[in-house]
């Protein structure tokens, strides 16, 4: 009877083991009215369920605050989980991952060392100010703009083919060994001053947009010729940024025509060491706050707001001057 009883109590505790912990009830409902999962249609997943699903799981908008069991689904080969409040996402078991769509959430580290396969990855509007994807080489496809990056190497991801990364903090962006590149969304990165797409294979590029980059005055590419010849709406790019073969080189030259301005900081006006003319002063944001068509040599910013501002204005011989100065 005692034998019994024991080998009784393992046989629960077995059972119990082969449940999957699904915390979150609004993914578990998912998961449970997926007939393709929950195949012995009872009210628990089990660890053989789990790992038994090949396809997709699609929680979009389910208003789910915590994913834990997703890591059971080790054959699973997409995910689709935007529009959710997670913070935390370990994809880490999920192996034969090929596609994962997880923006619009709370996440601040997403860890995909281990998804080998990973061919798409949408993570727009989350809170990430790292991503390393050195590892997924297998990237074609990868949506990461709203997040926080300062920067992101790309140099590993050969096959990568379309990239959105606006709205964001980087500082430079090369995508010179991305040969396969066809399209690019980089717009609104306030902070970026460099911009490599010198990749050899420009003439695979069918569209770039990089407009409202107020610090970015040049744009490395294979040939400033064809550059040039792209129609506008297919290349677009803030009038301030020029086509060049080498930034380096051009950003020395440019340095030394532009003219001084001062005082900077400024608090009632800013001067500039010689009369220039198309005066424009943006925000970080690359919102335009001041435009002045005339030529000046002293222009009135008293009743800007304290803050960081860009000016841009073209001298007497026509180069563009841009710089940053500081409202007091």
């Amino acid at each position: 009877m005692k034998k019994s009883l024991i080998l009784f109590m393992l046989m629960i505790g077995l059972a119990k083991a082969q449940i999957v912990n699904i915390p979150d009830v609004n993914f578990k409902a998912y998961l449970l009215s997926n007939p393709e999962i929950n195949t012995d249609y009872d009210s628990q997943i089990q660890v053989s369920e789990a790992a038994a699903f090949t396809g997709t799981i699609d929680v979009y908008n389910l208003g789910i605050n915590d994913m834990t069991g997703i890591e059971f689904f080790v054959n699973l080969t997409t995910l689709k989980c935007g529009w959710n409040n997670i913070s935390n996402l370990d994809v880490s078991k999920n192996s034969k991952l090929k596609a994962l769509y997880c923006f619009l959430n709370q996440l601040t580290t997403l860890d995909v060392s281990k998804n080998l396969q990973l061919s798409i990855l949408w993570c727009a509007g989350n809170k990430l100010t790292n991503l390393d994807i050195s590892k997924n080489i297998e990237l074609e496809s990868l949506y990461c703009e709203g997040n926080q990056f300062s920067s992101l190497d790309l140099s590993e991801n050969i096959s990568l083919n379309s990239l959105s990364c606006g709205r964001n903090q980087f500082i430079t962006l090369d995508l010179s060994k991305n040969t396969n590149l066809t399209w690019l969304y980089c717009n609104t990165n306030p902070l970026l001053t460099s911009l490599n797409l010198k990749n050899g294979n420009n003439t695979k590029l069918g569209s770039i947009y990089i407009v409202e980059n107020p610090n970015l005055i040049c744009v490395q590419v294979d040939d400033v010729n064809y550059a040039n010849s792209q129609p506008s709406h297919l290349w677009t790019k803030d009038a301030i940024a020029s086509y060049s073969t080498n930034c380096i080189l051009s950003a020395t030259e440019t340095e030394k025509k532009q003219i001084r301005l001062y005082p900077n900081p400024a608090k009632d006006f800013i001067n500039f060491s010689d009369e220039v003319s198309n005066i424009k002063i943006t925000d970080l944001s690359g919102k335009v706050i001041k435009q002045i068509p005339n030529s000046e040599k002293s222009i009135n910013v008293s009743k800007l707001m304290k803050g960081t501002y860009i000016i841009t204005a073209v001298s007497k011989s026509g180069e563009l001057i841009t710089k940053k100065f500081i409202k007091e």
